[in-house]
């Protein structure tokens, strides 16, 4: 950090009227160390911010949580390190000035929004758009808010084939370079085709709770999210658990639209991991899938592990 912006993190400290807590979300990767040197700086400057380390799955990127929709994969100096700033604000109970213009439509938002804002250390424009989104997280808990810097994470610009910054992507399908329309984003926000969500967005609406508020879209639809299936497989047991809310949703209030997840589960099977082969067997047992008695009858017999017999044997007790 240069003197001029640690001269901007103590005075920062002193506007704030006690003590805020981040989050420094940290992999194998070898940023962390990085991320770690930032947290270090800001805490040795503003003593009243707290940075609690937390170690994340190795396979993901490190990044800094600020609050629970509010993501940095990005290191806020120079002209970004003042959007930050004013976000540890919002932590500290400081509003945006004024009534967001936006609140009522943002209140009635259906179901979750996942924003990503690819920046860069040399863009005259990011910060004002930084500034445009930062509210958005802290004014609803169904808008996730990542923001990217594409140089540092050259990996996950190549995933949105970001071309120039600023870019806004939400949902990974709508997306604006350079100036933003705030209005325009909100009235997009408002009128999206929830089939469509990402799988970011369902495994953010599993993670924080909202198995529910995903039934009751899938219902309201009457037929399967394309996504919908990835999350009773996802790797991460507490997203399994929360696809698996969903299915008792379906399964006792349209089974029609549950029975639907029968095939993909099955396609599935032979390559998932021991404990996801458990959870398929069990969703196949709630569902009282007649059709792949045979199907699992082969697993009681199969090279599996015993866990896995043991959940075949109790889904062929539930059909039969």
């Amino acid at each position: 950090m240069t003197s001029e912006e640690e001269k901007r993190l103590r005075d920062l400290d002193a506007r704030l009227s006690g003590e805020v807590s981040i989050q420094l979300q940290a992999t194998d990767d070898s940023r962390s160390a990085l991320f770690r040197a930032f947290c270090e700086e800001l805490t040795d400057a503003a003593p009243k911010v707290r940075v609690f380390e937390e170690r994340r799955d190795e396979r993901t990127a490190p990044r800094m949580r600020i609050n629970p929709g509010l993501h940095y994969h990005a290191l806020p100096l120079g002209a970004e390190l003042e959007p930050f700033l004013q976000a540890l604000t919002y932590l500290d109970g400081q509003p945006p000035p004024g009534p967001l213009p936006f609140q009522d439509e943002i209140d009635a938002m259906a179901f979750s929004a996942d924003l990503r804002l690819y920046v860069a250390p040399q863009c005259r424009f990011c910060p004002s758009v930084v500034r445009q989104l930062l509210p958005l997280p802290f004014s609803s808990p169904r808008i996730q808010l990542a923001i990217i810097d594409g140089l540092l994470f050259p990996e996950m610009a190549e995933e949105h084939k970001i071309q120039s910054v600023p870019t806004v992507i939400l949902d990974g399908e709508f997306r604006w370079t350079g100036s933003l329309n705030m209005q325009e984003l909100v009235s997009v926000l408002l009128n999206r085709d929830p089939a469509r969500l990402t799988l970011s967005s369902l495994e953010n609406m599993m993670t924080e709770g909202n198995a529910g508020q995903l039934a009751a879209l899938i219902l309201k639809a009457g037929a399967l999210f394309p996504t919908f299936i990835e999350l009773l497989t996802h790797p991460h047991f507490s997203v399994r658990l929360g696809a698996m809310v969903v299915m008792e949703e379906l399964i006792e209030r349209n089974p029609e639209v549950a029975i639907q997840t029968v095939r993909p589960l099955w396609e599935r099977f032979p390559q998932a991991d021991p404990q996801i082969q458990g959870d398929i067997l069990y969703v196949l047992g709630e569902l009282g899938a007649r059709d792949m008695v045979s199907n699992i009858g082969e697993v009681l017999n199969g090279d599996y592990d015993v866990e896995v017999k043991e959940a075949a044997r109790e889904a062929l007790e539930k059909i039969r």
